[in-house]
């Protein structure tokens, strides 16, 4: 099970099918669910009920976003030492090109998976009755990154 789930989160097979979510839609859908559940259903579903107590969970949650960002920087910082140069490198016709390109759609298909665990944020304020810190400006954040996350995959000739 752990081999399957490592292969999928690091293993550079297939980024194509990794990237998209398996459906083209499939993004918007949990854009849409994550602001009605956000504003209207997570609310109604705890206004009779005492905040729950998440502090084991948000401790786990943000050290799993620490940890991801920090991977992130510094496959971001590496790729820039070891491929920046001056003049341009041909992506069709290099052999660096190739290997810049493939470890930049993973780390593209990691930075988008973390944008998406970061729609958890406003569920634990729902979960927790915080509902006053969930702001327009935070679900339009978020929603705003994962939409043109999605925008820019479509875009992509992958």
């Amino acid at each position: 099970m752990f081999d399957s789930l490592y292969n999928y989160l690091l293993g550079a097979d297939d980024i194509e099918k990794k990237i998209r979510f398996g459906h083209p839609y499939a993004p918007y859908c949990i854009v849409l669910f994550y602001n009605i559940f956000c504003k209207w259903i997570g609310p109604a579903l705890m206004a009779d009920r005492k905040p729950l107590e998440l502090k084991n969970i948000l401790i786990f949650y943000n050290f799993f976003q620490m940890i991801g960002n920090t991977y992130l920087t510094i496959k971001a910082v590496e790729a820039l030492l070891r491929f920046w140069n001056v003049r341009c490198v041909e992506f069709g016709t290099s052999t660096e090109g190739a290997v810049l390109l493939k470890e930049f759609d993973l780390a593209v298909f990691h930075a988008i998976l973390i944008k998406y665990v970061d729609l958890l944020d406003a569920v634990f304020f729902v979960l927790r009755k915080k509902e006053k810190q969930i702001t327009f400006l935070h679900l339009f954040h978020h929603s705003f990154i994962c939409i043109m996350c999605q925008i820019y995959l479509t875009s992509l000739d992958i």
